[in-house]
């Protein structure tokens, strides 16, 4: 997908971790200008979630708290892991 002035918009992929019966692993793909959808995303899963662009890990994603309120991003230090 391009941007209206021509930038493409990158692909992402948010990897569901396997959180029991209720929230089983699973993979969404989306398109978007920022990653900042993936939150929405991963709000509703129980387990932690591993963000991608383009195959490149950008970062994991937990929720935490008694009602799931904080967040804990921790990022890509290594810079260089890739999805295969």
């Amino acid at each position: 997908m391009l941007h209206r002035k021509g930038a493409a918009v990158p692909n992402y992929r948010l990897v569901l971790t396997d959180a029991g019966p209720a929230h089983p692993a699973r993979s969404i793909e989306f398109e978007a200008h920022d990653p900042s959808y993936a939150l929405i995303l991963a709000q509703a899963h129980n387990g932690p979630a591993e963000l991608w662009r383009d195959n490149k890990h950008v970062c994991t994603l937990r929720h935490t708290g008694t009602n799931g309120d904080i967040w804990i991003i921790s990022g890509n230090e290594s810079g260089n892991r890739q999805l295969n």
